[in-house]
């Protein structure tokens, strides 16, 4: 193998993302940045879509399947629409210029021209299988940190606590290994801590030793631990067979590190972000219950004042018509009374007539009957005046 062949093999080799993966990886969903930054160069690849070339850098979009990222590379090593490559940078994001939200930036280069559309190189052993694959954030989200065992070099270890805050370093377990001496990487492997869910495996530097990790039984004891792995195996030009089987690799200790931290402060956000929404929620439906018994104590009253208002109606209509009877019966007892005291009086004067009538005629009749004794009176009266006057 030809020296530009073996480079082109290696650049091929390394890890690298899909611009799917990338972009779930960072939590970039629909262009809605939740991701805090991964300070380390990532790899890349995908399908290069319009380029557009301007004086000093070129910008293109790297499509995935469903996803697409935006590129920004020198003039010069500006691809064509339709290749297949693998970029090599730093990502960023930055406002979108045709949605709401952000778009996730790639700053980095072309570093190889692929031949086929899948990027991923086979490098699996024969008969040699891991059944699943779990990410650092999809284990960290579903599992406590103090479950993650850590093991490697004592500088690596190192330098992975050195990035993360002293509380959560504190619950990290961690094992020194030989990273170079495949027995003493067997006993490790056989003796990490009850509890353990998931174990990193850290080196730094780039020698000829690392090519332990591509020996077939390490792997097969790394798969036999039935849980995830991570790897960060320092700065390799290469891929190693058990970074291919691991759940995911890092370039440096310090690598893992600063994404451990990253991951932990998603999570951390994502969960306040749900623990807020849940009150958001729990509020929400609190003010709507109470918005519904709002709507019901005021349907309530509305219903009140309804029939308050048919009631007053009702009750102004009766009383104008106990008022318009009222008038009529004061009428018609006013004119009873002014007939009754016209009867009254009419009776008064016929019954005063009558008793003078009657009273004369009684005088009249008594007189009658009295002049016989007045007439015989008046004589006896004269016999007697006579007989007194002649009897002397």
């Amino acid at each position: 193998m030809g020296t530009q062949e073996a480079q082109e093999t290696a650049l091929t080799q390394q890890p690298s993302y899909t611009v799917d993966a990338l972009l779930d990886r960072m939590g970039v969903k629909a262009n809605m940045a939740l991701w805090a930054s991964i300070d380390t160069i990532i790899r890349v690849q995908g399908v290069v879509g319009k380029v557009k070339a301007y004086k000093n850098a070129c910008y293109f979009d790297l499509r995935g399947a469903e996803s697409k990222l935006s590129i920004k590379c020198e003039l010069a090593l500006s691809p064509q629409e339709g290749d297949h490559v693998i970029i090599e940078g730093m990502p960023s994001f930055s406002p979108s210029k045709f949605t709401t939200g952000l778009e996730v930036v790639v700053k980095g280069v072309p570093v190889h021209q692929l031949e086929i559309k899948d990027a991923e190189v086979d490098l699996a052993l024969p008969n040699l299988e891991k059944p699943r694959y779990l990410r650092l954030y999809d284990y960290l989200r579903d599992h406590d940190i103090k479950h993650l065992h850590l093991m490697g070099t004592e500088t690596a270890i190192r330098d992975v606590i050195s990035h993360l805050d002293a509380a959560v370093a504190a619950l990290i377990t961690t094992q020194k290994v030989r990273v170079s001496d495949k027995n003493d990487i067997y006993k490790k492997l056989g003796a990490v801590p009850s509890g353990t869910k998931a174990i990193a495996i850290v080196r730094g530097g780039d020698d000829a030793t690392l090519e332990v990790w591509n020996d077939r039984a390490v792997i097969e004891a790394l798969i036999g631990l039935d849980m995830p792995f991570y790897l960060a195996l320092g700065h390799t030009h290469g891929i190693t067979l058990a970074s291919r089987y691991a759940d995911e690799t890092f370039h440096t200790p310090s690598a893992l590190g600063s994404s451990l931290r990253s991951v932990i402060a998603q999570i951390t956000q994502e969960r306040e972000i749900a623990r807020r929404n849940d009150m958001f929620i729990k509020k929400e439906n609190m003010f709507t219950e109470q918005a519904k018994q709002f709507e019901q104590t005021k349907k309530s009253f509305s219903e009140q004042a309804k029939q308050f208002e048919e009631s007053k109606k009702l009750f102004l209509s009766n009383e104008k018509t106990l008022k318009e009877k009222e008038s009529l019966l004061t009428k018609s007892l006013d004119e009873k009374e002014r007939t009754y005291q016209q009867q009254l009086g009419d009776k008064d004067k016929a019954l005063q007539q009558t008793f003078n009538d009657v009273q004369a005629q009684t005088t009249e009749e008594i007189s009658k009957k009295l002049r016989p004794y007045k007439i015989g009176i008046v004589v006896l009266v004269l016999a007697m005046a006579a007989f007194v006057f002649f009897g002397r």
